[in-house]
């Protein structure tokens, strides 16, 4: 009896602590071939600005630069992989496979360096963090090794998009994908997340026709509409049960959280400043008048 009760404390343990030292070891030297490998001036991000917007209650917006990754996986396995609807009911944290898929599934859309990070003005504290991929359907796979909890939240958001028709609807011809969007929670509520979306639309509308998401929690939802998403699809909590037996664990998040939504923003390329068209100086053709010839009489 004794043994037994050893053998689950230590299975336990082994969970919680499944992203070890190594991983972020690992992690840090895939940092240094990309820096390598891609200088600085050629990254997508070069020419932007480095601060995308101040908030007034003590915050700032930046780009997601190589020396803030690792900071950034370690606050989306701690407080994304926690406090996010989906992450939260499956109990992803205490899967030591599907925490491992999360840490690579955040580290290879990073990479793409459309993401940001929200930081605290005086203590430059992380609070929150959007990432943000060019969308593709390859993103939207069963093909790697999942552990349970990622894998029931992968057939989740396939089957939201299945019944949205979400490729055929959103017919972009390119668009930025909002994949990872939270906020510390004890600096929720003071205009971090709606920032970020900001700084993200700001981006896309440079290099994309649309800015699409899976939001999951009723905060993101709610930020979404206010920056004038469109609903492509819901899929509320309460009914999932119905429209499929084995997502009836995800009934619980309601009423906290309302629904799985498809979102997606149109978006108007920039603007460019109208410049005046210099006329181009003709020369002067001087009219040659003719002289009418006199008439001797």
């Amino acid at each position: 009896m004794y043994k037994a009760r050893t053998v689950r404390s230590v299975s336990w343990c082994r969970k919680r602590s499944s992203i070890k030292d190594s991983d972020y070891r690992a992690f840090s030297l895939r940092i240094a071939a990309i820096r390598k490998k891609r200088p600085y001036d050629e990254l997508p991000c070069a020419d932007a600005p480095l601060v995308w917007q101040r908030i007034s209650s003590g915050y700032r917006i930046v780009d997601l630069e190589l020396n803030r990754f690792i900071q950034a996986l370690q606050f989306v396995l701690t407080h994304f992989c926690t406090t996010e609807p989906l992450s939260h009911i499956t109990g992803i944290y205490d899967d030591a496979v599907s925490m491992r898929v999360m840490m690579h599934r955040a580290a290879i859309k990073m990479e793409s360096m459309l993401s940001f990070c929200a930081i605290e003005e005086g203590t430059n504290e992380f609070v929150g963090v959007l990432i943000a991929t060019i969308f593709q359907k390859s993103q939207w796979s069963m093909k790697e090794a999942h552990g349970d909890a990622s894998r029931q939240i992968m057939k989740l958001k396939l089957h939201a998009i299945a019944k949205a028709n979400f490729f055929e609807t959103i017919d972009a011809e390119k668009s930025v994908c909002i994949n990872i969007l939270c906020v510390k929670t004890d600096h929720q509520k003071k205009g971090i997340g709606t920032a970020l979306m900001r700084s993200c639309i700001a981006r896309a509308s440079d290099i994309a026709s649309a800015c699409v998401a899976q939001f999951t929690s009723s905060a993101a939802q709610t930020i979404a509409k206010r920056l004038q998403f469109e609903m492509i699809y819901e899929l509320p909590y309460k009914d999932i049960g119905f429209e499929n037996v084995k997502f009836q664990q995800f009934e619980a998040l309601y009423p906290d959280h309302y629904s799985i939504a498809c979102m997606a923003l149109r978006l108007s390329p920039p603007e460019l400043p109208e410049q005046p068209i210099e006329e181009i100086a003709q020369p002067k053709v001087e009219k040659k008048t003719a002289k009418k010839k006199k008439i001797k009489t």
